[in-house]
């Protein structure tokens, strides 16, 4: 017998066999990226030396046709000085005129330690007949949470445009 003829043989027993030993059943690999063993979200403390909001957002009416608005809000920024556990990061964008509010949820980490990291705000879209007026107040603010509590980085109050 060639061992070419039998390759297909031997690569699928193989597999079997790595599949198997790799599943949580047998559980005697495992090939996951635990980021558990750097703590559990929303537990740990930040140093922050600066952070960053932006000055004014707007909806922006679409292009080609399109009738709907689309929410555009510059990114946020925040310099780590040290990050210890996995805190949770909110971005948010509140705008009582038109009872909307927007938010992302970021995890920071121990990399984020003495970097400077973005953070933007989810897309979003509404149908025209939501405005009733050219600009709107809004507040945009940076609240990070660990440890059952909540601690605002950054507080502002923005125009909000509605664009054509």
């Amino acid at each position: 017998m060639e061992i070419a003829s039998q390759s297909p043989l031997i690569a699928a027993t193989l597999i079997v066999l790595g599949t198997l030993v790799a599943s949580p059943a047998v559980g005697l690999v495992d090939f996951t990226d635990n980021r558990q063993s750097q703590g559990e979200l929303g537990t740990g403390n930040v140093t922050v030396t600066e952070a960053s909001l932006p000055s004014s957002a707007g909806f922006e009416k679409g292009q080609y046709g399109s009738e709907s608005y689309y929410l555009r809000v510059p990114a946020a920024t925040v310099t780590f000085e040290r990050v210890t556990g996995r805190p949770v990061l909110n971005y948010k964008l509140d705008v009582p005129g038109l009872s909307y509010s927007r938010q992302s949820v970021y995890f920071v980490d121990e990399s984020d330690s003495g970097e400077r990291v973005t953070f933007k705000l989810n897309k979003d879209t509404l149908p025209p007949e939501t405005f009733t007026r050219e600009e709107y107040t809004g507040e945009v603010r940076l609240v990070m949470r660990a440890n059952g509590s909540a601690r605002v980085l950054a507080n502002r109050t923005i125009t909000v445009e509605v664009r054509e």
